[in-house]
Parts: C-alpha cells; sequence; structure tokens
C-alpha cells in the first residue's frame, strides 16, 4: 500500500504525476491492472532509490532533477538483488515510459531515459508438450466432456456428479486452451456470446483491447458445443455469460482455471513450470510443426511483432535433433 509520503512525492510540479502515470497506462496504453499496478510499484520503487541516492527526503523528489547517471544507478542497483533480467527489463520500461510521458507533456525539458537501454535476455525456448502426451490429454478430455449425465434430483448422488462436472470443464479448458493458443486472460474473459455459431470461430479480445478471430478444429468444436450445451446448461442457474462455471454455477475465476490447467498437465506427468502458457507454447510448437506458415501462427496468437511468434523455431529445430538421434544409424559416430 502507498503510504503518505508517497504521495507527496508525486505532485511536486502542481502536477500528480503519479496519476497522471495511471491515467495513461489505463486509458491511453490500456495496460491490464495487474501491469498498471507493477509498473507504478516500479517508479515508486526507484523514487525511494534516488532519494536514498542522493540522502534527500522523499518529499524533495523533483523528476526535472533526475539524471541518465541516476537512472543507470538503479538500474545495476535491480541487477546486483540478482533479480532476472526480465524483471530488470520491465522495471526500466516502467521508467522509461514514465520520464517518456513527462517529457511529452511538457513537465520536464529533458528525458533522461531515452538512452537507457534493455538487459540482454538468454533465449530459452518455452515449454512445451509432446506430441504424444498432448494425444493423450486431448483423448481423455473428450471423453470427459462426452461423457455428460444430467444432474441428479437426489442430493445423496451431488456430489459425484460434481465431480464429473469438474472433470468435464477441465477438459473442455485443456481442450480450448490447446486448440486455440490463447492466453489465460483471454480465456478466463470468455462468454458464451464469444463463439459464433457452430462453434465455428472464436472472438478473442487480447492485449490492448485488440480483437482477432480464432478458427476453432473440428474437435474443439464438438467439446464445446458438447459442454455448454450438455454440462453448462445443467450448471447455469442464471443469466450468467462467463463461460466456464464452476459446480456452483458461479464463473470461474483466473486463479480457478489455472490450477485446473496446473492440475491435469500434473496429472499426465508434464514437468518443470507447469501453467496454461504451457498449452499455448504446445499450439504453436505443434502447428509450425506440422508446417503451418509463421505469419498464420502470428495472428493466431496475437502476437504483435513476428520476432515473437519466431521464438518457437528453436523448438522444432530441437525436436529435429532429437529424433535425429534416435534414427540415424551414424548419429553417435
Amino acid at each position: 500500500m502507498q503510504n503518505s509520503s508517497e504521495k507527496i512525492i508525486f505532485v511536486v510540479m502542481k502536477v500528480d504525476t503519479l496519476k497522471l502515470f495511471e491515467e495513461y497506462l489505463r486509458s491511453e496504453r490500456r495496460y491490464s491492472p495487474a501491469t498498471v499496478e507493477a509498473y507504478l510499484r516500479d517508479v515508486r520503487g526507484f523514487v525511494r532509490h534516488i532519494a536514498t541516492l542522493h540522502d534527500e527526503p522523499l518529499s524533495d523528489f523533483d523528476p526535472a532533477l533526475v539524471t541518465r547517471g541516476d537512472i543507470a544507478d538503479w538500474v545495476m542497483a535491480q541487477s546486483e538483488k540478482d533479480k532476472r533480467a526480465t524483471s530488470v527489463n520491465r522495471a526500466t520500461s516502467a521508467i522509461k515510459s514514465y520520464f517518456g510521458l513527462l517529457h511529452a507533456r511538457g513537465i520536464i525539458a529533458t528525458n533522461p531515459a531515452a538512452l537507457i537501454g534493455s538487459q540482454r535476455i538468454p533465449q530459452r525456448p518455452p515449454t512445451f508438450i509432446h506430441a504424444d502426451t498432448a494425444e493423450r490429454i486431448v483423448s481423455e478430455s473428450i471423453e470427459a466432456v462426452s461423457d455428460f449425465v444430467p444432474r441428479p434430483q437426489s442430493p445423496d448422488l451431488l456430489t459425484e456428479w460434481q465431480q464429473q462436472y469438474q472433470r468435464a470443464v477441465s477438459g473442455a479448458i485443456v481442450i480450448l486452451f490447446y486448440a486455440t493458443g490463447l492466453r489465460l486472460a483471454e480465456l478466463t474473459s470468455l462468454t458464451t456470446d464469444s463463439f459464433t455459431a457452430g462453434y465455428a470461430t472464436l472472438r478473442v479480445v487480447g492485449k490492448g483491447e485488440k480483437e482477432r478471430i480464432v478458427p476453432l478444429p473440428r474437435t474443439a468444436q464438438r467439446v464445446m458445443e458438447g459442454y455448454c450445451k450438455n454440462w453448462r446448461r445443467e450448471i447455469c442457474n442464471s443469466q450468467e455469460k462467463v463461460l466456464f462455471l464452476t459446480s456452483k454455477g458461479e464463473a470461474m475465476s483466473r486463479w480457478q482455471i489455472e490450477r485446473t490447467v496446473r492440475a491435469t498437465l500434473a496429472n499426465y506427468g508434464v514437468q518443470g513450470k507447469i501453467s496454461p502458457h504451457v498449452l499455448r507454447h504446445t499450439f504453436a510448437t505443434h502447428l509450425l510443426s506440422g508446417g503451418a506458415d509463421m505469419r498464420d501462427i502470428q495472428e493466431l496468437m496475437g502476437h504483435s511483432s513476428l520476432s515473437t511468434t519466431q521464438i518457437y523455431t528453436h523448438n522444432t529445430a530441437e525436436e529435429l535433433k532429437k529424433a535425429y538421434k534416435r534414427a540415424h544409424p551414424r548419429a553417435d559416430k
């Protein structure tokens, strides 16, 4: 929580620069609430660092007096805290955005962060699920959704039915992640109105409120139809439009969906950092392995830059190397 001493340091030029920055992130950049809070936290931390660096009270902070050297010192301090390069770069981006805004609005004459660069991040191929494991997950998820049982009238049978429903909704969630490559926030925000007729395509609102249309393969279409027309209809006792519901008929939260995916993947022995993003990575990797065009994958995933999509070529290259070693008679010669 922001304390009173932190609140006053941003009102140094008859402009509440932190409030201005917050409104800019929310209204103009349309960042998610979590990203906005992270950026604000980084800026507050930067101000505390500057106050300590110059042995001054927080109330004396003036963005117009900050130098490039001050920012470079702060970046170095973040690195010395053993923070990952991605975390330092995210924080640096927040500081650059903050001073860039103040300069653009005429609050400061020069931008001390303009020439501050980013740390190099080692490129590591994203984690993905191998095709044989993915096939097992898909097959058993389809089965869980297909084995529909009407909701019993007897309270004695309700607990067992709710467990069956949980398996069905888990299967539908995993299938949709794998079939579309959606981000967690995108899938969480889906409603029953997000689909076109016959569940052929899905309208997705991604980062920056950008919309894209994602086609569903026939298997995913049947799964979503089975979930919506059977299981979801049995559990929904209101006008709730959110697509995925708990066994009590309430909208599933982001955390509940993430936990569902973690439990499902762990059950199939998926190793490493398990999250819905693994299914997104798997979607892209398997498409690329199957010969899909890079720019088509970029469009489906909602990447603004092709370079972001190209990281998945590392996964397919690694698969080729492994296949070569397994199959070629002179691979180890």
